[in-house]
């Protein structure tokens, strides 16, 4: 374990705050407001620079690069929203490259054992014939929109789970056990 000094008192910190808030704001309010995820990324690079430097933001600036491309993908096809894509791209400037594969990784083990809970959840509490209603209304939009627009829709009606509360599990249990590394 590292030792507990300045750099990552600051980091468990922010990252810890932040990650409470989002969850939070994504469960209870299905949105996560620009005000969390703009000066959690501009925390980030400052906290890169004052105790990595300029390789620590090259760094920082890299691993948004790739962890917002990469959800920007998602949410043109429809399967994340706009809050979820940022708030990859802020955390990533804080976990830096090294911790992005394994950050997915976990991210999808997360994401595929809570989507199976939630159907189950909602299979138990309103029986197979509200659950086939609800997936055959989440692959019929009501409107013309498409992409995005759709994955915004479903959340609200609670069709879908948003990737807040996966993320944050991902981000966290890569933290624990890459600790010594840090």
């Amino acid at each position: 374990m590292p030792p507990l000094d300045l750099q990552h008192i600051v980091f468990f910190l922010c990252v810890g705050v932040f990650t409470m808030a989002v969850v939070w704001s994504d469960l209870w309010l299905k949105k996560i407001p620009n005000k969390l995820n703009v000066p959690m990324f501009f925390a980030g690079l400052v906290y890169q620079g004052v105790f990595h430097g300029v390789a620590g933001l090259v760094d920082g600036l890299l691993a948004f690069l790739i962890a917002f491309g990469m959800f920007l993908v998602f949410w043109m096809i429809g399967i994340s929203g706009g809050g979820d894509v940022k708030l990859v791209g802020a955390l990533s400037v804080w976990v830096g490259r090294k911790f992005l594969l394994p950050m997915f990784f976990m991210t999808t083990v997360f994401v595929i054992v809570l989507h199976v809970g939630y159907l189950f959840y909602r299979l138990m509490t309103g029986g197979v014939r509200k659950m086939k209603q609800d997936l055959a209304e989440a692959r019929t939009p009501a409107s013309k929109s498409s992409g995005p627009f759709i994955a915004a829709q479903h959340r609200k009606k609670g069709v879908v789970m948003g990737y807040a509360l996966p993320v944050v599990l991902a981000v966290w249990s890569v933290l624990l056990w890459k600790l010594p590394q840090l």
